[in-house]
């Protein structure tokens, strides 16, 4: 059987790190290709709930592995790993329940060239590590949807919870570091109450050159 990995969450300073993965027959893919199952950067967030609960109806095995930021930072700042690495873990970790069903396993680029090489001794059969791969094959393309759906739901979460805990802090926007409104609300977060929550990935170089700047009075750098 073909199974699909992808991840949702990778870059974000906010909210987890989702891992997707899905164990498919050929016959349940061609089905799922046939009903919009794609990329899951490319639908709405309607969409992709929609197919998410088709997903799960439709394919042998399924799962997701949420790791929370206080995880990633432990691997980060406790264990001197890198993120890559973290994800070898991660996948190496949701495949073991189905390592030997699998034939064909398709995953989206997660590292450098050498990535695949890291599951031979787990898989026996065919593996693929393709950048952009959720938008090449179905298998990758229904796991990207079902850890964005995860996602998603925990970042609302969130954002629901800040604004019930602290009504007057700003919008905390995508969770990216690029994103304007999440760099203010980890601002304005900070200046008030001289800390990060445990939402926040602290091993991020854009918190420490959040705290940094602060530490000098300099807001107007961040």
């Amino acid at each position: 059987m073909i199974a699909g990995i992808d991840e949702a969450g990778r870059g974000p300073v906010i909210g987890p790190l989702v891992i997707g993965l899905v164990l498919a027959k050929k016959d349940q893919l061609e089905k799922l290709q046939k009903l919009g199952v794609d990329d899951s950067k490319k639908l709405s967030i309607s969409k992709r709930t929609m197919l998410s609960q088709i997903i799960m109806e439709n394919v042998e095995y399924y799962d997701t592995l949420v790791i929370n930021p206080l995880e990633i930072d432990n691997y980060v700042f406790n264990e001197n790993l890198t993120l890559t690495t973290l994800m070898e873990h991660g996948l190496k970790k949701i495949i073991q329940p189905i390592k030997s069903k699998i034939t064909f396993l398709q995953i989206d680029k997660m590292g450098g060239n050498d990535f695949a090489d890291r599951f031979k001794d787990d898989i026996k059969g065919k593996i693929i590590c393709e950048e952009k791969g959720d938008a090449k094959y179905t298998s990758i393309g229904a796991a990207s949807i079902l850890a964005k759906v995860v996602r998603d739901r925990i970042i609302e979460n969130i954002k629901k919870d800040v604004k019930k805990s602290d009504p007057n802090l700003p919008g905390l926007g995508s969770g990216y570091p690029s994103d304007p409104e999440t760099k203010n609300f980890l601002r304005e977060y900070f200046m008030k109450y001289n800390e990060f929550s445990d939402y926040v990935r602290k091993s991020w170089s854009t918190i420490s050159n959040l705290t940094d700047i602060l530490s000098q009075s300099n807001l107007d750098d961040f």
